[in-house]
C-alpha cells in the first residue's frame, strides 16, 4: 500500500510540473498608423499581456512543459514614417512578406531578433479576411508571425500562427474552400478531416459517421472535439484543443529546425518505454533512439544523461511505469509527464 502511495503522488506531481522550462521567446513589435503615429485602437500592451498569460495558461494544460516568454514591446514607424506606409494598412499578406524578407537584412530598423519568434503587430486593410499570418519552416530565410490587431487580436488566434510557426497545419489542409470536399492533410492521426464551412459537431459527425454527435461513441466524439474545438481549425475563438499528435509535431519541429532551436531555451526528450519502435535506427540498446517525439528513448536514464548540464532541457515522460537508477546529478533536470498516469519507481 506504501508503494501505491507513492506511485499515484509521483503521477500527480509530474503533472503538475505541465508549466515546465521550456522557454519560448517572444518578441513583439506594433507598426504605428503614418498619419496619426498611434497603434490601431484596439492595441494595448496591457490587453496583449493578458492574452499571453491565456497562452501560457493553454500550454501549461497540454503537458509538454512550454511557455510564452515576452521580452518587450517596440514600436515601428510614426507619422509620415516609410514603415508604417509599407505595414500598417495594406494586404496583410504583403507585411508578413515585407518583415521576412527585410528584418534580417536590417535587423535594427524593424527591432528583429534571431533568438525569439517576432511578432509583429498591424492593422488589417480593409476587404482583408486574415487575422494573422505565418509562414512554415524553410531553410530560404526565418519567419515571422504577423498579427491583425483589428481582427486577430485573441489567445486562439496568435497560438494558430504560433503552430504554423512550429509546422502545424489546419486541420483542413487540402481544403479548396469552405464548400468543398473536406481537407485532410494535416498529416497528424488524431484529427478528422475538416471542412471551414463547418458550423458545429454535428455537420462534422454527419460526414464522417452518418449520425448526429449524441449519437456518435465516446471516441467518435473525441475525434470530432479534437478537430472542430482545435487551435488550428477556422472555426471561431473558443478553439483551444491541440492533441497528443500535433504537440509531438510541433515539438520535433524544435528538433529538426535550427531556427525553431534558437528561439527556446532547451529541448524536449521524450522518453516512453511502450513505444515499438527499434531503438536500433540511431544504436544498439535502449540509449539508441534520439530521445525525440517520433523515435523515444525506452529508459528514463537514457534522457537524463542527455540533457543539458546547462539547464533549460526537458523529459518529457509518456505514459507508463518507469525506473530510474539511483544517481547523484550535477544539473537541473525537469521532467513532465503527458496526459495520462506516469510514476517513477527508484
Amino acid at each position: 500500500m506504501r508503494v501505491l502511495v507513492i506511485l499515484l503522488l509521483l503521477s500527480a506531481f509530474l503533472k503538475g510540473q505541465s508549466q515546465g522550462d521550456l522557454t519560448i521567446r517572444i518578441s513583439v513589435k506594433v507598426f504605428l498608423n503614418p498619419i496619426t503615429g498611434e497603434p490601431a485602437p484596439a492595441w494595448s500592451e496591457s490587453k496583449m499581456d493578458s492574452l499571453i498569460d491565456q497562452m501560457n495558461l493553454m500550454l501549461s494544460g497540454y503537458g509538454r512543459g512550454m511557455r510564452l516568454e515576452n521580452e518587450g514591446y517596440f514600436y515601428l514607424g510614426g507619422v509620415g514614417d516609410s514603415l508604417s506606409i509599407l505595414n500598417y494598412d495594406v494586404p496583410f499578406g504583403r507585411v508578413r512578406e515585407y518583415v521576412e524578407d527585410t528584418g534580417e537584412a536590417f535587423p535594427d530598423s524593424l527591432q528583429w531578433r534571431d533568438d525569439h519568434i517576432n511578432i509583429y503587430m498591424t492593422r488589417r486593410s480593409r476587404g482583408s479576411l486574415l487575422a494573422g499570418a505565418c509562414s512554415f519552416p524553410t531553410f530560404i530565410r526565418d519567419e515571422a508571425v504577423t498579427i491583425a490587431i483589428n481582427g486577430g487580436f485573441t489567445a486562439p488566434t496568435i497560438l494558430h500562427e504560433l503552430g504554423h510557426f512550429f509546422d502545424l497545419r489546419h486541420t483542413h489542409e487540402g481544403s479548396v474552400d469552405s464548400t468543398a470536399t473536406p481537407g485532410n492533410q494535416d498529416d497528424v492521426s488524431d484529427t478528422l478531416a475538416d471542412l471551414r464551412g463547418w458550423n458545429d459537431y454535428d455537420d462534422m459527425a454527419d460526414f464522417h459517421y452518418g449520425k448526429p454527435y449524441l449519437q456518435c461513441t465516446a471516441d467518435q466524439q473525441q475525434l470530432i472535439r479534437n478537430t472542430f474545438d482545435n487551435v488550428m481549425s477556422y472555426h471561431g475563438d473558443s478553439t483551444t484543443v491541440m492533441t497528443e499528435r500535433q504537440l509531438d509535431r510541433f515539438q520535433q519541429s524544435i528538433r529538426d529546425w535550427q531556427s525553431r532551436r534558437d528561439i527556446i531555451s532547451g529541448i524536449p526528450y521524450y522518453v516512453d518505454d511502450n513505444d515499438p519502435t527499434s531503438c536500433t535506427l540511431s544504436g544498439p540498446g535502449p540509449c539508441g533512439c534520439s530521445g525525440t517525439p517520433y523515435v523515444p528513448y525506452e529508459a528514463l536514464d537514457c534522457a537524463i544523461d542527455a540533457v543539458s548540464s546547462s539547464g533549460g532541457d526537458i523529459i518529457v515522460v509518456q505514459p507508463g511505469i518507469y525506473e530510474v537508477e539511483m544517481k547523484s546529478l550535477a544539473k537541473k533536470v525537469l521532467i513532465t509527464g503527458t496526459n495520462g498516469g506516469t510514476a517513477i519507481l527508484k
